[in-house]
């Protein structure tokens, strides 16, 4: 609608419980090596260029004087790390790699080198912090190094009495879910992108005491923003395509707004009032706060209470918005009006409601002078004498 007003920001929290799990995990974590990144570029290029990769054009070409065997040692690192693989040879099989041993990129090689992303394999026992939420998506909150000695104190060496504190478990489903894919981890040792290649358990502590604070922000200029706080920081959360159309805008701030008993009107953009519903405040500025004290989104759950800070609102009727028109043409009048300048000054203050699509009437100088001439306590209205002062020293406005 022409002359949109300014909408507001929607900002809901949540406090959610971590659950713990001590286990095994082989991942593969991204780590910054920018000159095996680089050494996969040369590799991709000189196997693009038609030539042979092998020790000996890594030598020649890019490690200029050094031996041969610098060259096997750094396509030893890629062969290791699954990113090059020997090129098949029919009838030959080397053991050992030689100078003119060849080698082509693997699928995951190609990906490395074109995201510039490389994942280092690793095996750790671990305590493995996540949520579950329907907001998360990796459900990974964080991830921590244990040693295997206080595994062992803990399996082996405490008794089974000591045990009993503990829950021997298969591997939650909602960890289930991750297994394989490229998650981010906020917290802990681990923090930052991996790829979780096993989790074996070993014992979950019944910890759900601790907790993260949950914020989704929403507003009508950018795509939904999601963070988690974990003590002193704050971590971005990518949303998936799913959650951003689920969490539209509008669709989120009606019906917030209809969860308290008020309307929204799609047509205005505002929480349509009768005129006797406000207070001079909201007449004068077209806006309001509202405080929802059980926020909820249809299937992503209930947040802690919350206030929207300056929605808009709107006359519910033609009669509000014309009751609404003239407190403003009153309110805002500051000095003595002629006929000719009080015609103007009343256009204008038109203007805030032409959004509403009201048609309203004007009214004269006259009519307002008689409706505030006298009040029941015998004195006049001030806006009387702003009014009524020119024509009776006869500026203008004639008889």
């Amino acid at each position: 609608m022409s002359g949109r007003s300014h909408m507001p920001n929607i900002e809901l929290r949540r406090e959610i419980p971590i659950y713990k799990i001590e286990a095994v995990i082989e991942m593969q974590q991204r780590v910054d090596r920018g000159e095996l990144i680089a050494l996969l570029r040369f590799v991709k290029e000189t196997i693009d260029e038609g030539e042979k990769l092998t020790p000996q054009k890594v030598v020649d070409d890019w490690l200029i004087g050094f031996p041969v065997s610098s060259g096997k040692r750094l396509l030893r690192i890629l062969e290791d790390l699954k990113l090059i693989q020997r090129e098949n040879r029919r009838g030959k099989m080397e053991l050992l790699p030689t100078p003119t041993t060849s080698y082509v990129l693997t699928e995951k090689g190609q990906e490395t080198e074109a995201t510039d992303t490389l994942f280092m394999p690793e095996r750790r026992a671990v305590t493995i912090g996540y949520a579950i939420d329907p907001l998360i998506p990796d459900r990974i909150i964080s991830i921590n190094t244990q040693t295997d000695k206080l595994m062992d104190h803990i399996e082996n060496k405490l008794g089974r009495k000591e045990l009993e504190e503990y829950e021997s478990i298969d591997l939650p489903e909602e960890l289930e879910k991750i297994v394989g894919h490229r998650i981010e981890v906020y917290e802990g040792d681990c923090a930052g992108q991996i790829i979780i290649d096993l989790i074996k358990p070993r014992v979950i502590r019944l910890q759900r005491d601790s907790t993260v604070q949950l914020n989704l922000q929403l507003s009508p200029q950018r795509s939904p923003r999601l963070t988690i706080k974990t003590g002193s920081h704050t971590h971005d959360v990518a949303l998936n395509k799913k959650l951003e159309d689920q969490l539209n805008y509008m669709k989120v701030l009606a019906s917030l707004i209809r969860q308290t008993g008020k309307s929204w009107s799609e047509a205005k953009e505002a929480v349509p009032l009768r005129f006797n519903e406000t207070d001079y405040s909201q007449r004068v500025s077209f806006e309001t706060d509202i405080h929802i004290p059980k926020p909820e989104i249809a299937n992503l759950g209930q947040f802690q209470p919350c206030t929207i800070k300056k929605v808009p609102i709107a006359p519910k009727t033609l009669r509000d918005g014309q009751r609404w028109y003239e407190f403003l043409i009153v309110e805002r009048i500051q000095s003595y009006m002629t006929q000719t300048g009080f015609e103007s000054y009343a256009e204008r203050q038109k203007h805030d409601f032409i959004r509403f699509g009201f048609d309203l009437a004007t009214p004269t100088i006259d009519e307002l002078i008689e409706k505030y001439s006298l009040r029941e306590d015998s004195t006049y209205h001030p806006i009387y004498w702003f009014l009524n002062a020119p024509g009776d020293l006869s500026m203008e406005r004639s008889e």
